[in-house]
C-alpha cells in the first residue's frame, strides 16, 4: 500500500503560509489589527492540516526517495522564509 505524503505537505504548506503572513506583517516593523486579521486566512489551511495531522507519522515512516526529496525541498522553502523574517538571509 502506498501511503504518500499529502498530510505532511499540508502541514508544511500551513507553516509556509504562516511565515508569509508574518513576513508581510513584519515588513513595516509594526503589528496592526490588519496583520492579526490576515491570519484568519489560515483557518482553512489550519483545519486541513489538523484533520490529517495524525497521519503524518505514518507518512514519514513510509517515505521513498522521491518523497524525501519533495519534502526536503518544501521544508527548505519554509525554513528560508523563516530565516528571511528574522533577517538572517
Amino acid at each position: 500500500m502506498v501511503v504518500g505524503i499529502k498530510e505532511t505537505k499540508e502541514v508544511l504548506e500551513l507553516l509556509e503560509s504562516a511565515v508569509a503572513l508574518i513576513a508581510k506583517g513584519a515588513a513595516d516593523g509594526q503589528i496592526s489589527i490588519a496583520d492579526g486579521l490576515a491570519f484568519l486566512q489560515l483557518l482553512p489551511k489550519l483545519k486541513t492540516a489538523l484533520d490529517g495531522a495524525h497521519l503524518v507519522k505514518g507518512e514519514l515512516a513510509d517515505l521513498d526517495e522521491d518523497e524525501v526529496r519533495e519534502l526536503a525541498d518544501k521544508a527548505l522553502t519554509v525554513c528560508t522564509g523563516i530565516l528571511k523574517v528574522f533577517g538572517a538571509v
